[in-house]
């Protein structure tokens, strides 16, 4: 069976960790960058604060770094709707101002004609049609997350990948991965299905592995040449209060439980036995997972319904540019 080539870049933005101030005693504000799907700030984009469904309260817009800020604000609840003509508008909606702290809202912006029905950038043949609005919490980024972008290319279908980071509650997981990216480790790497064991019920037939929960594993280049990531300890899901929920990235691990390095793996499903507790690794330690997908998981479920008898290796070049 021919081998499918695979298309691989990764493009790494990092997203201002504290308010867009000039290092001054926080005030309750709001304040953010905006970038598009290239890493590239975005100018001229507007802002609308407003609470509710009221009218705005105030508006503003990005300068050329792509930052934004609203004076003072009194602590409550917020609505902040980003615009530009030619994107597809983002609204993050319960953005919490809390006294003496300046909340963090950063997005990124996407060409309307970007997207597919399944959410995916079209390829060179692919029919351009209206994709439903995601939800808020999916594209908007807060203090410490980072979005990392990969473009991928299976046959002649393209579609990105964007995962938000969390640096804040998994600080040296992520700071590997984000080493990694950086070192463009990743853009001839692979990735592979990595199928559920089937499971059997006493009241039914066992599951067929193309329809159970897998997850998809990212791999770096095998031919990499830079230093060699090393080994981390086990950042654990009870310390950091993330959960292996559908999109979910976590470092891949072996048998002990310090042996995640680079490798990730992406969750298609919900799956607590990657949890501390679960039952997924023999120590029931779990995995480390630090960020999720917000883009690109269609694509990624594509790979993941492959048929167990198809080999799941897929091979990867950068097309992206930087």
């Amino acid at each position: 069976m021919p081998t499918r080539r695979w298309t691989f870049a990764v493009l790494l933005t990092l997203m201002a960790s504290a308010a867009v101030n000039d290092g001054q005693q926080p005030q309750p504000s709001i304040s953010g960058i905006v970038v598009d799907i290239n890493a590239g700030f975005i100018p001229g984009a507007t802002i609308r604060l407003s609470t509710g469904d009221a009218p705005p309260l105030a508006t503003t817009v990005t300068n050329a770094r792509g930052a934004y800020s609203f004076p003072p604000l009194a602590a409550g609840t917020y609505r902040v709707e980003f615009s530009l003509q030619g994107f597809r508008t983002v609204t993050c909606a319960d953005v919490l101002v809390k006294d003496g702290a300046a909340a963090v809202v950063s997005t990124f912006l996407e060409i309307a004609a970007l997207h597919t029905a399944d959410g995916d950038a079209p390829g060179p043949s692919a029919a351009t049609t209206a994709e439903p609005e995601p939800a808020a919490s999916m594209i908007c980024l807060g203090s410490g997350e980072v979005p990392v972008f990969m473009g991928a290319r299976a046959g002649d279908d393209d579609f990105y990948l964007v995962i938000v980071v969390d640096t804040v509650k998994a600080p040296k997981t992520s700071a590997s991965f984000l080493r990694s990216a950086a070192a463009k480790a990743y853009d001839r790497g692979q990735l592979a299905r990595v199928p559920v064991p089937v499971t059997r019920t006493a009241s039914g037939p066992p599951r067929d592995v193309a329809t159970s929960p897998s997850v998809i594993e990212g791999r770096t280049d095998p031919k990499f040449t830079g230093p060699p990531p090393t080994p981390l300890p086990l950042e654990s899901t009870i310390a950091t209060g993330l959960r292996h929920r559908t999109g979910t990235i976590s470092m891949a691990r072996g048998e002990s439980a310090d042996s995640g390095a680079a490798n990730f793996i992406v969750l298609l499903a919900d799956d607590p036995s990657f949890d501390a507790g679960g039952r997924r690794y023999a120590d029931r330690l779990g995995a480390a997972a630090f960020g999720r997908v917000v883009r690109g998981l269609d694509g990624l479920r594509k790979l993941g319904s492959t048929p167990a008898s198809i080999s799941s290796a897929r091979v990867m070049e950068p097309f992206i540019k930087r």
